[in-house]
């Protein structure tokens, strides 16, 4: 699985922001996922490209899509298993 989040922003800003790794889904819920399972999305998992966004600042997600996606291993497709636009996307 994976966590593919586009069109975050700075919300001080308004500067795009991207994931900082691609480990924050199995930090959070490790290697097996069950139906229960909750995803915590802040701007400490963010960074713009002057760097992380400051501590003053929030995450802007109204422009933003979530997507949690299962890749097979040694395949080569993939399928969205979650999908959340932002009210203004």
């Amino acid at each position: 699985m994976s966590l593919v989040i586009t069109g975050a922003k700075d919300g001080a800003t308004g500067n795009s922001a991207t994931p900082t790794d691609e480990d924050h889904l199995e930090s959070q819920v490790g290697e097996t996922w069950s139906a229960s399972e909750q995803l915590t999305i802040n701007a400490t998992m963010f960074e713009t490209g002057g760097g992380p966004i400051a501590s003053g600042s929030y995450l802007d997600l109204r422009g933003a899509t979530v997507k949690v996606v299962w890749v097979p291993q040694d395949e080569d497709y993939s399928d969205v298993v979650f999908r959340w636009e932002g009210p203004n996307a």
